[in-house]
């Protein structure tokens, strides 16, 4: 009996990254300059290499700076539905709506900001969002995060914490990632799912012998 399914978002449940989806659509309503944009890459290149930490966030949080929650959300909302939407994975889909025929808890653990993620959590019915949360002050952003990233390490820790209070068994919880940056958190969990792993997380899941997934967006 699984007591609860956990799901990474980017590349195991939509095809792409969220937040690349989301990012033009922000730039488009004039919300950032295009030096936003510029940092991304610089970004993206750290998390590849797993040396992402909030310091590395700080010209881009630097940029977001004033910009209303409200804003934000509204454009996550229209992202969702002409973006991500026909993004996800039919399969991963398909996979998460047999948990809720089994009432098992379905949990996303991501990198990528809660308010980006979480229309795509609601759509699925989700029970629980664990993300990367960015800190309001009077309806707006303060430019600094809410804790820490929800990267690498932390996310295990969230994970844990969110676990040992509902008396689950972490052997009989599952966890779904793409990527080796999640390595600890598949190491932990009782039951490991590979999708579409990196390369360093193919090799780590044929060695152990760990299902891989495939899903495309084909129907």
């Amino acid at each position: 009996m699984i007591e609860a399914a956990i799901f990474d978002v980017d590349h195991t449940i939509t095809k792409h990254a969220t937040g690349l989806k989301y990012l033009p659509m922000l730039l488009r309503k004039n919300r950032i300059p295009l030096s936003f944009l510029l940092a991304i890459p610089r970004i993206f290149w750290r998390y590849k290499r797993g040396k992402l930490d909030a310091h590395n966030y700080s010209d881009v949080m630097d940029e977001m700076v004033g910009l209303p929650q409200k804003t934000l959300n509204d454009i996550a909302e229209n992202c969702f539905e002409r973006k991500i939407k026909k993004d996800i994975y039919p399969e991963m889909k398909r996979i998460i709506e047999d948990y809720h025929k089994q009432q098992i808890p379905i949990i996303l653990a991501t990198s990528s900001p809660a308010f980006i993620i979480q229309p795509l959590a609601e759509y699925l019915e989700a029970d629980i969002l664990i993300a990367t949360e960015i800190e309001f002050k009077d309806g707006k952003t303060t430019g600094r995060f809410d804790g820490e990233p929800n990267f690498r390490e932390v996310k295990l820790r969230r994970i844990e914490k969110l676990i040992e209070p509902l008396v689950w068994n972490f052997e009989k919880c599952i966890f779904y990632s793409d990527s080796i940056h999640d390595l600890s958190t598949l190491e932990f969990i009782g039951r490991p799912i590979t999708v579409n792993p990196d390369f360093l997380l193919r090799t780590v899941a044929l060695e152990r012998d760990w299902p891989i997934l495939r899903p495309t967006l084909k129907t």
